[in-house]
């Protein structure tokens, strides 16, 4: 065999499907452990400039974080080629597992604002974040500005505060949410009320949700007049199994699933909010059972086409 026939063999060997399929799972992989990545990067850097000749300039940043008044003031636009970086990182996280967005909703941008209300939490809320962050929200409802909310410790975190204001989170609480939903009728935030508690009862093929006592949403919901969208993400509970010790629970160790498992994620119909500054508990009781029958519609409308592997139905556990 000639030099030319070994070099089109190589080629026709490196170009084959198989390889093709293995180095782009490789490349998801490694987009899909970003957030471990940004974290890892965060804590060596401060430790670092901390302990290098421009400490200076780290303690000015650190002053600059406490006085900063993104986070609780809705946020930072995203704009330009970072706009472009953001979603292709959020998008190429979405094809390892993957990960596809069903609009079955109506969102009108003349109509909000809305409140998007995530479920299930899962260990990472994967589903909630490729929704809003990803490319795929912005095709199906190109003219809402939505934005997520996330543990409010996170933006005292030096670089890693940053990287989520840039990335479109916001701190969950009353005032940073406020302050997006007050913004206008396009707007809208995310947040997922099964919060930490719900993370701990997450078991492949399960949708146990924390929401019977979370009713806070639903006040500031018809404080600001935002609608209540359903948003169920199935397959969120597949993406890690949680060892039985609870030790190890409470830590939240995984074993994750080499080949990722896929998430669908569907934006239901928004349950109508009339603007209220001053709800009675009746109003936000008889607002909360609206919603949760929404959520129960909503699932059980796409189980068997998306969750039909399940070992429970949808569950409220506290």
């Amino acid at each position: 065999m000639s030099s030319n026939d070994s070099t089109v063999s190589a080629n026709i060997v490196i170009q084959t499907p198989l390889f093709d399929k293995l180095l782009s799972k490789f490349l998801e992989h490694i987009f899909v452990s970003t957030p471990f990545l940004f974290f890892s990067i965060s804590i060596y850097l401060t430790i670092s400039l901390f302990n290098s000749q421009i400490w200076i300039a780290m303690l000015l940043y650190l002053t600059f974080i406490i006085f900063d008044t993104a986070p609780s003031s809705g946020g930072r636009k995203v704009t330009g080629k970072f706009s472009i970086i953001r979603t292709k990182i959020v998008d190429n996280c979405a094809k390892y597992f993957p990960w596809e967005i069903v609009a079955d909703g109506k969102l009108n941008e003349n109509e909000g604002p809305y409140l998007f209300v995530c479920h299930p939490h899962g260990l990472w809320g994967f589903g909630t974040w490729m929704t809003i962050a990803g490319s795929t929200f912005m095709e199906k409802y190109p003219k809402i500005n939505a934005y997520v909310a996330t543990i409010n410790i996170s933006f005292l975190i030096p670089f890693i505060r940053d990287i989520l204001l840039s990335f479109g989170f916001i701190p969950v609480t009353k005032t940073s949410i406020k302050s997006i939903l007050k913004k206008g009728k396009s707007y809208a935030a995310a947040i997922v009320v099964g919060g930490a508690a719900e993370s701990l009862l997450m078991k492949p093929g399960t949708n146990r949700l924390v929401l019977n006592r979370r009713k806070g949403f639903v006040k500031l919901a018809i404080q600001t007049g935002a609608h209540l969208v359903p948003v169920y993400s199935f397959g969120e509970t597949n993406t890690y199994n949680m060892y039985s010790n609870a030790y190890i629970a409470i830590a939240q160790k995984y074993i994750a699933k080499i080949l990722g498992t896929p998430i669908w994620t569907v934006v239901g119909d928004p349950v109508i909010v009339e603007k209220n500054q001053n709800p009675s508990q009746e109003e936000i009781d008889a607002l909360h059972a609206k919603y949760v029958s929404a959520l129960r519609t909503l699932y059980a409308k796409y189980r068997d086409q998306y969750d039909s592997d399940r070992i429970e139905e949808l569950s409220f556990w506290e």
